[in-house]
């Protein structure tokens, strides 16, 4: 799937600075035989642990707006991102455009999944070439981060701002560090600092030779307010959150089902996002975590709710052939027939101003009208607005198949257009045509034919029908659309 504009979902690895040393003591120099590790990222999260006075306060805050949004209905929230790609002068860490793009598709599919109606959406790139920042950037070094974060912090109210750069060197050993982030609910930011944000390692961003498919969706679970599901380990307050079991913080780096808490409700939730679980096995946020989610939206990141989706997301939610050469709506070798496209907008703006080119190398298949436009029929201009489908009226494609082609699926791409010259969308998908010598109605299911079909108009209707003999000692008959003939099945 290819998106050409910056409509892109991302999402962020955050960590608490305030006592990341402490906690991120991971070491894999010496001591490393000596650690047991079941994932393949062998390094924890290094957000660092807030106080059980900070956990109380922080679940008594959302619980008394939850009280007051009782609703699981909850609003899209759009987060525009400001990516900081800090870099050395050799190059190292200027990462691609393509591998930030990844990044986000995939964060936006490991939120979606969980219905949390939180998208977040790639703004602009800023590439900054600084030896110093990029080996030296630490919250524990100088004071590099704060310094570099003051000087390219772009509006943290509405943007998120996000620095990768070099935290820990290849091969080097000692401590680790994935990312981090000051968290605006325990540091008490107001959402307008320049520490708004958080920092990833370069090598941890998809496509990189560290990249982890859980981090970006954990650590964006820490800039919108979750904590550990084994925070305080067996006892209260754990995470605040209350459909996320309890687990015991010393036996966390597993998939396999266990119950570390057994005096408590549940198993080890070894599949949520904020566990340090395998990669594999990470693929849940709980609704409990989606409503803390939005609860610390709106108390500490409330500007974030006054951005606006200018882009939509589109899909081909079906397709359906019409006005084939034999009338069937089935495409067979030989038929020309029209192509409907049904469109889906999943979430986002309005989808304008759309357009579809479809396109195929197949040579079982001539195209000879790859053009469709949602704009200019006889009922207007088609406006699909986020969560609804839509198809033109007047408009579709036309293909054509060779009648010596061989059955079976056609591989296409269909390009979609739509947007403004100011928000300009463009997606490429996969589509496969399928050419059959079925025809409408068939195949019949579930009967396996025991005698030589006879084709003929017994009925005198001028519509040959098919007869046959099946395993359970029936007479069937059908007519060319798939139905059974009036008086059948007959058995003597």
């Amino acid at each position: 799937m290819t998106r050409i504009s910056l409509s892109f979902i991302v999402f962020t690895y955050f960590v608490q600075l305030s006592n990341l040393v402490a906690q991120n003591n991971v070491n894999l120099g010496s001591d490393r035989d000596e650690i047991s590790f079941t994932n393949q990222r062998r390094i924890p999260c290094a957000t660092a642990d807030p106080t059980v006075d900070q956990i109380i306060e922080s679940k008594v805050e959302v619980d008394g707006w939850l009280r007051q949004n009782n609703t699981r209905d909850r609003e899209q929230v759009i987060i525009y991102v400001i990516w900081h790609a800090i870099h050395a002068s050799d190059n190292t860490g200027n990462i691609s455009e393509s591998r930030i793009s990844g990044q986000i598709e995939a964060m936006n599919i490991a939120y979606s999944n969980n219905n949390t109606n939180i998208s977040f959406v790639l703004d602009s790139i800023n590439r900054v070439e600084n030896d110093q920042w990029f080996t030296g950037w630490s919250p524990d070094a100088e004071d590099l981060d704060g310094e570099g974060m003051q000087a390219l912090h772009y509006d943290p109210a509405h943007y998120l701002n996000i620095y990768s750069v070099q935290l820990w060197e290849s091969g080097g050993g000692g401590f680790v560090t994935y990312g981090y982030t000051y968290s605006p609910h325990t540091n008490n930011y107001p959402e307008n600092h320049y520490r708004q944000g958080f920092t990833i390692d370069h090598k941890v961003v998809y496509g990189g030779s560290s990249y982890s498919s859980s981090t970006a969706p954990h650590e964006a679970g820490h800039y919108l307010g979750l904590y550990h599901t084994f925070q305080t380990d067996c006892a209260a307050p754990d995470d605040a959150v209350d459909d996320t079991p309890r687990n015991d913080s010393e036996f966390v780096q597993t998939c396999s089902n266990q119950d570390t808490c057994p005096s408590d409700p549940g198993d080890d939730p070894v599949e949520n996002y904020m566990n340090y679980s395998d990669d594999w096995c990470q693929t849940v946020f709980t609704p409990g975590q989606t409503d803390r989610m939005h609860a610390i939206i709106d108390i500490y990141h409330p500007s974030l709710l006054d951005n606006q989706a200018f882009y939509p997301l589109l899909s081909v939610d079906g397709y359906s052939f019409l006005n084939d050469t034999d009338g069937d709506n089935r495409f067979n070798p030989g038929d020309t027939s029209r192509v409907k496209i049904v469109l889906a907008n999943e979430w986002g703006g309005d989808a304008v101003n759309v357009s579809l080119t479809l396109e195929s190398d197949d040579p079982r298949i001539t195209i000879l009208d790859n053009y469709i436009s949602f704009n200019d029929s006889p009922l207007g201009d088609i406006i699909i607005p986020p969560g609804e489908i839509s198809s033109t009226v007047f408009d579709w494609f036309l293909v054509t198949a060779d009648i010596d082609a061989v059955p079976g699926n056609i591989p296409c791409t269909v390009t979609m257009i739509a947007g403004t010259d100011e928000y300009p969308y463009q997606e490429t998908i996969d589509l496969s045509l399928d050419l059959t010598l079925s025809q409408f109605g068939f195949p019949v299911e579930n009967i396996s034919i025991k005698s030589s079909p006879i084709i003929s108009d017994l009925n005198s209707d001028d519509e040959k029908e098919i007869y046959f003999g099946s395993d359970y000692e029936a007479l069937h008959g059908y007519n060319i659309y798939g139905q059974e003939v009036d008086g059948f099945p007959f058995q003597s």
